[in-house]
């Protein structure tokens, strides 16, 4: 049943398609959640109204769901207008009292559940509303967790992430494409040619989001860090990888090794990328030596 729950949030998620103003994708993902949910609550709600105009239930049993939605309007205020820092703390102790009190909930309604005594449906909503207030919870922790960064004010250090100064090979931006030089393509980052079994650091702390393992993929293996303020980091073509999809990593920590995995090299090298807000940008701009230029 936890995977039942966890599957239809993902798949409100992958349907949901309405933007709100001023809010990052992962933002958008949320509110999207909490209008799903409300909208439910709402009809269970209209259910139960006509259900007391035949005298059948009475204005109490709305009394969850009415709660529930203020929680959620309380919720979604909050993550689209966070005022001050001291909303992170405020929101994340009210969504753990909420999911300690869930979980005990549930142990006590699987155990009604298991002697046959009440409903699978009845289990199946708490989870989904354990499921989305856990994910509110792990968002809010993600942009408290680690420092803000300021894009204008990034300095990094190439010796920070590769233990040497190593020039940039290739640059950003479109170029002749080194596997098929008939066609331009545009390159999303920078190229470091740096040796095999070059040991890779994060320059920044952050949560590692995905990683690939796939060394026949275009990028070979490669690691992507999602770090605070919508800054993500990429690495690819690595011939060995150190950390695990989830993972968190302070500033320093070894994520893996240079190499030339991938279909699209032409020797050992590192492949950085930076994003902002889901959009590449040029890496060249803010590492701290500003006089390295690009091979022609």
């Amino acid at each position: 049943m936890k995977i039942f729950a966890l599957t239809s949030l993902l798949i409100v998620s992958l349907l949901c398609s309405m933007s709100f103003a001023s809010v990052s994708p992962k933002q958008n993902l949320i509110l999207n959640l909490i209008k799903t949910r409300s909208s439910e609550l709402n009809d269970k709600l209209k259910d139960l109204e006509a259900m007391y105009q035949e005298g059948l239930v009475t204005l109490q049993d709305g009394e969850p769901y009415r709660l529930e939605i203020n929680e959620l309007e309380q919720f979604e205020f909050i993550i689209k207008n966070p005022s001050s820092s001291s909303y992170e703390a405020v929101l994340k102790d009210k969504l753990t009292q909420k999911l300690n009190a869930l979980k005990q909930e549930l142990n006590n309604k699987q155990i009604l559940w298991n002697e046959g005594l009440i409903a699978t449906k009845e289990i199946e909503n708490m989870e989904e509303k354990a499921a989305l207030y856990n994910y509110i919870l792990e968002y809010i922790s993600d942009q408290s967790r680690f420092p803000k960064i300021e894009i204008a004010k990034l300095n990094l250090s190439v010796t920070a992430i590769l233990g040497r100064f190593y020039p940039i090979e290739s640059k950003f931006g479109f170029r002749i494409d080194p596997i098929n030089p008939a066609r331009r393509q545009f390159h999303a980052g920078i190229d470091f040619p740096a040796y095999t079994g070059t040991p890779i650091k994060s320059p920044l702390a952050g949560r590692v989001s995905k990683v690939v393992n796939n060394p026949l993929s275009g990028g070979g293996l490669q690691v992507r860090i999602k770090h605070a303020s919508d800054l993500q980091t990429v690495y690819m073509h690595l011939s060995k990888i150190t950390v695990k999809q989830g993972q968190e990593l302070k500033a320093g920590h070894l994520i893996g090794y240079v190499g030339a995995t991938g279909t699209r090299v032409t020797g050992p090298h590192l492949h950085f990328e930076i994003h902002s807000k889901g959009i590449p940008v040029d890496p060249a701009k803010f590492f701290l030596d500003r006089s390295q230029k690009a091979k022609k």
